[in-house]
């Protein structure tokens, strides 16, 4: 068991409770935290040190960094952060924090130019030049496959996936999701299009059945992840990739009432176990996109390999 005096003596240090709270929205670098609350690297591991002796931290190495992060699956930590935004929560320190760590993750290397692309598009007008022109363009270059798209939304990415598909499938339990979908569909000349009342648990295709499987911001709704993902796998050919956006674990409950969401999010290591649960090989997980206004969403990306 944890002492419980050496506990309240770590966590009774100002630094150290706002690094947890700044590990708990964001996977960071010790350099990264250096520069928001603005101390020497050394100091920051010092903090960091103990802090691994009373919490669940976790580490993910991406080429030569190491991303630090809070574990949220434990008790102790959903009671600490209960406690943690309560007092915390909106006061100048923290959001004095979080401006300065908004602005560290938007100069990310691995992030940073697709955020001011994005942000130029959407001030700057240059004709022709737009992420769907891109992506078109991009999915040129991939070979025609057989792709499942589950959970439709408004249609876009199916409706772009169409036009580079050998067949496309789009699964959706909405029927008048499905219906809205297959009249743009129509409309717009897409005839490979097959639209299918169904749950992502329990797809109604064969097994072995297609190439590709999409999964986009579906997971946080559904009751089981993991049974889902089983199931993307079941109806992968062999050598078939699943592909899951979804978001990065977040703090903003109002989702679960106004958008149904099950869960708040997954962290990298929660979407990375998984996938490799539900039987997917050479997995990776990454960040793919950061929304530019508040609460600032982040979009975790999860590739999976069916084994041949």
């Amino acid at each position: 068991m944890i002492d419980i005096a050496r506990t309240m003596k770590i966590l009774g240090d100002m630094t150290r409770l706002r690094i947890v709270y700044l590990i708990s929205r964001e996977e960071v670098t010790v350099t990264e935290l250096s520069n928001v609350l603005g101390m020497p690297q050394p100091r920051i591991s010092s903090h960091m040190a103990q802090l691994r002796e009373i919490l669940p931290l976790t580490e993910r190495r991406q080429g030569r960094r190491i991303y630090l992060g809070l574990d949220h699956g434990t008790p102790r930590v959903a009671r600490l952060m209960d406690l943690l935004t309560t007092e915390f929560e909106g006061s100048g320190q923290a959001e004095t924090d979080l401006e300065s760590l908004a602005r560290v993750m938007a100069a990310r290397d691995d992030g940073g130019f697709f955020d001011a692309a994005a942000e130029a598009l959407g001030k700057r007008y240059l004709p022709g030049r737009t992420w769907e022109g891109f992506a078109r363009t991009l999915l040129r270059l991939v070979e025609p496959l057989r792709v499942v798209d589950v959970g439709v939304g408004e249609g876009e990415m199916t409706l772009l996936l169409a036009r580079f598909a050998k067949e496309l499938v789009a699964i959706d339990p909405d029927a008048a999701a499905l219906n809205r979908l297959q009249t743009k569909a129509t409309k717009a000349g897409h005839h490979k299009l097959k639209c299918l009342r169904g749950r992502c648990d329990s797809m109604p295709l064969g097994d072995n059945a297609t190439d590709l499987v999409m999964v986009s911001q579906v997971l946080q709704l559904v009751d089981d992840p993991l049974e889902s993902l089983i199931e993307c796998r079941r109806v992968l050919s062999p050598g078939g990739r699943v592909i899951v956006l979804d978001l990065k674990r977040h703090r903003e409950a109002w989702v679960r009432e106004k958008l149904g969401h099950q869960r708040l999010g997954f962290t990298e290591r929660e979407l990375q176990q998984h996938l490799e649960h539900a039987g997917f090989s050479m997995v990776e997980i990454s960040p793919v996109a950061r929304d530019a206004r508040a609460p600032h969403f982040v979009t975790l990306q999860g590739i999976g390999s069916k084994e041949e």
